[in-house]
């Protein structure tokens, strides 16, 4: 549940590598992290141009992120 979406509503989920700064920068703006934002519902892979996935999202809402991995000894897909 997103309790504060803060003064400019920037808030996303996603993945990025360990040591990410945890201020200034949003997980799929940078190379190799991944993103949904809140504030447009976009989601961004490892540049600053978003696709259109959901709806924006902000205080008071769930949300959340999901993997799913390939079976062990298959070859993952590319995405």
């Amino acid at each position: 549940r997103v309790l504060s979406q803060g003064e400019h509503g920037f808030i996303a989920v996603g993945w990025s590598p360990e040591g990410f700064p945890s201020k200034n920068k949003q997980p799929g703006w940078v190379r190799h992290t991944y993103g949904y934002h809140g504030d447009d519902g976009h989601v961004y892979s490892s540049f600053g141009y978003g696709r259109r996935f959901g709806a924006p999202f902000g205080t008071g809402r769930t949300v959340g992120t999901g993997l799913v991995l390939p079976p062990p000894g298959a070859p993952p897909d590319r995405c």
